[in-house]
């Protein structure tokens, strides 16, 4: 992801890929010797209870399931393998087609913006430089509209700016 989104996220994108490897690494390393530790057959406890007599009997089924599955796939390694290249060969396929972008590219011709007065400042005040800083964004050639708030929530010293810019092909124009 290119531009300025593409800047904000790349650590994100950077620790998300390395928690996906280690996660990859430890479901493939210590997760299966941590399963056979504890699900060792010999141990003897004491006498299980309805509930748990219930929950082992889902396991016991889920694991005959699994079993049954796992024994296919290794007596047909030729299809597994040709099922995983087509996997990956999908996989590289949609990720160059798929548009990989969080938010749009595209320019959709608004800016939004804040205004903080000091703590003492008085409506007035700040309604004079909310015209001020109104007049002054209407002097860019680009912008069709600006409208501005002054005040709410109790707070006299702050406002918010609400800029409208003209269609981008009318904006390029006056660049040149």
């Amino acid at each position: 992801m290119g531009g300025i989104v593409g800047r904000l996220f790349r650590e994100f994108a950077v620790t998300l890929s390395t928690a996906i490897l280690v996660s990859l690494v430890i479901s493939l390393t210590t997760t299966p010797m941590m399963c056979a530790r504890l699900l060792r057959q010999d141990r003897q406890s004491k006498t299980p209870g309805p509930v748990s007599r219930l929950t082992e009997s889902v396991f016991a089924w889920i694991s005959d399931r699994y079993q049954g599955s796992l024994q296919v796939v290794l007596r047909h390694p030729a299809i597994t393998l040709g099922v995983l290249i087509a996997t990956i060969a999908a996989t590289g396929y949609l990720f160059m087609v798929v548009p990989k972008g969080f938010f749009p590219q595209q320019d959709n011709g608004t800016v939004f913006g804040g205004m903080q007065g000091s703590q003492d400042a008085s409506f007035q005040a700040m309604q004079d430089a909310a015209l001020r800083v109104n007049n002054a964004i209407k002097t860019d050639p680009a912008v069709a509209a600006v409208v501005n708030f002054v005040g709410g929530n109790s707070a006299t010293n702050s406002g918010f700016v609400y800029v409208a810019l003209k269609p981008l092909n009318e904006r390029k124009d006056q660049l040149e």
